[in-house]
């Protein structure tokens, strides 16, 4: 391919009924081979960490790999639209982390878009954002520690404290909190399979 490849001109193929192929991709000699091919978009996953390290979860896939790998993938596809994939806790912990982060895969790894993944209840958090003072991004943010199978975070602004707990691993994990007083707040569980 001689020019790059838009958002704008994938939108023009969904458009017309064109077909868009897509492919994951982790490193600069498969990215250069896809790109003399008909391929337009290619996704830098965090599946590398599976597929390319051995691990049997992506979450060893940090935001360093992930944006080393992208640019790998910059370089060896320079005209393919390039999706960068959000590792876990890149983003899940806070929208000023997660615009840090995202802007880091377009300024380093010159990605031209970024991929999150997003259950349905994760969504309603996503949406609850706009809403809860807890969830600004001056407001305070604190990892907890409970659990090694449960991400727990404790935002907090002057007048609200949410408490927020997911689920990393794929059975379900009782989990309890102590100190401040949370009778009174609503914990929401969010479990990821």
């Amino acid at each position: 391919m001689d020019t790059s490849i838009t958002i704008s001109e994938l939108f023009q193929a969904k458009r017309q009924n064109r077909k868009i192929a897509a492919i994951s991709c982790y490193d600069y000699t498969t990215a250069k081979l896809i790109s003399q091919t008909g391929v337009q978009m290619i996704l830098a996953g965090d599946s590398a960490a599976e597929i390319m390290l051995g691990f049997d979860t992506t979450l060893p896939a940090t935001m360093d790999f992930m944006v080393t790998i992208t640019a790998a993938v910059r370089r060896g596809a320079p005209n393919v639209f390039l999706v960068a994939d959000m590792p876990f806790l890149s983003y899940q912990v806070g929208i000023s982390e997660a615009i840090k982060n995202a802007g880091r895969f377009v300024s380093q790894a010159r990605a031209q878009m970024v991929k999150i993944e997003a259950t349905s209840p994760y969504l309603d958090v996503i949406k609850t954002r706009k809403k809860q003072t807890a969830f600004h991004p001056n407001a305070s943010f604190e990892i907890l520690d409970i659990d090694p199978k449960l991400f727990a975070v404790k935002r907090a602004s002057e007048d609200q404290t949410i408490y927020a707990l997911t689920n990393i691993s794929s059975h379900d994990v009782p989990a309890s909190l102590s100190g401040d007083d949370i009778s009174s707040q609503m914990v929401d569980l969010l479990t990821f399979y």
